[in-house]
């Protein structure tokens, strides 16, 4: 593997695709032109991939709206000579798309080997004498491929290792409510102290927290908990009811909000869950944070009518034993064991928002 630039240059674009050329990008950080011209090429390719395509969650874009998004982030997102070649060979562009498009349909076989081939010869279609002029598929550019840690996530929490516990009456200190480091490795337990501390309670939320291994986590609690959905989606399926929001506080500063939530059955007081949620709203529209900010609809619905785009990182799962403050919002006993998660909604590409979101005890449930 060491000797062969193709599986070289595929590690670069995985690595680099999501550097932006302002810099503000993940993992490394890496700014304009020390950005490999692989990944800043791969970086326009697949946002407008993404932009052109049905997802669950999703509609496709119109493509003359995915060009004018593209062309939007240029010189912030995007490489500004990438956009412009990009957009020049517009026609090309969805020919291709249209080719392959077609392959994955029909699962062609030929379909990886031909688009390896058809990548190659179409970056010098793209930007004149790629190939010559940056290796692209013979001399790689080397880039850390290790050595910088992730900052894939605001939550970049261990999911392997031995259990953890945090009892209610060990007390951290509340980190600050501004914007957090994003390549800072974040204990789970440490997360879920930081969440809590946002907005403080008059009694203990919980009697203990332990993290756990997904693939411990009990049914139903593991259908509920253990995907990269919204939880608003899987809380109505699997009650069979679409649910309201209730705000039980919120705090505001500048772009950063915070606010604690319970979801319960439409037109009910049946809580079905209880969360913290902290946005930066620097990542979505006014029109998505004053929907937000009136606080009528639940916020995966909310991003799912505004068609952000998006997707949910699962960060732990944590299994919770009630203290008074979630046993009086959850309308269940103190001491009672229950589960949640902890996960990060990146919006359009950014991270945007931490989460913290507590099942209700399921056997409680009137049906």
């Amino acid at each position: 593997m060491a000797n062969s630039s193709l599986l070289l240059t595929a590690a670069q674009i995985a690595q680099t695709h999501h550097e932006w050329w302002d810099g503000t990008g993940y993992p490394l950080g890496l700014k304009g032109e020390d950005i490999p011209i692989e990944g800043r090429m791969t970086a326009v390719a697949d946002v407008f991939d993404a932009l052109c395509s049905k997802r669950p969650y999703k509609q496709p874009y119109p493509h003359d709206r995915c060009f004018e998004i593209l062309d939007e982030g240029s010189g912030t997102h995007f490489d500004p000579a990438v956009v412009e070649a990009f957009i020049a060979r517009a026609d090309e562009v969805l020919a291709v798309r249209d080719t392959y498009e077609c392959e994955r349909t029909a699962k062609a076989p030929s379909y990886g080997r031909s688009l390896v081939r058809s990548f190659r010869s179409c970056l010098d279609r793209c930007v004149p004498n790629a190939v010559e002029s940056y290796g692209f598929g013979s001399a790689v550019r080397p880039v850390a491929l290790t050595t910088t840690p992730a900052r894939a996530s605001l939550l970049t929490l261990p999911r392997r290792g031995a259990p953890t516990s945090l009892a209610a009456t060990q007390r951290l200190v509340p980190p600050g409510f501004g914007p957090r480091e994003q390549n800072a490795d974040v204990n789970p337990l440490d997360e879920l102290t930081r969440l809590t501390s946002l907005l403080p309670e008059s009694e203990p939320l919980f009697e203990l927290a332990e993290h756990i291994p997904a693939s411990t986590t009990p049914e139903p609690y593991k259908q509920l908990l253990v995907h990269d959905h919204h939880m608003t989606v899987t809380m109505e399926q699997y009650h069979k009811s679409s649910v309201d929001v209730r705000v039980l506080d919120e705090r505001l500063d500048g772009d950063i909000y915070a606010r604690k939530i319970l979801l319960t059955k439409a037109g009910t007081d049946i809580p079905v869950q209880f969360g913290i949620v902290r946005f930066n709203f620097h990542y979505v529209t006014q029109e998505v944070r004053n929907e937000i900010l009136s606080g009528k609809i639940p916020l995966g619905r909310v991003l799912i009518t505004h068609n952000v785009l998006r997707h949910i990182d699962l960060g732990a799962i944590l299994r919770l034993t009630a203290g008074p403050g979630l046993a009086d919002y959850l309308k269940m006993p103190v001491g009672a064991e229950t589960y949640g998660r902890l996960a990060t909604i990146f919006c359009n590409r950014q991270p945007a928002v931490d989460l913290l979101e507590v099942s209700s005890l399921l056997e409680n449930l009137p049906e």
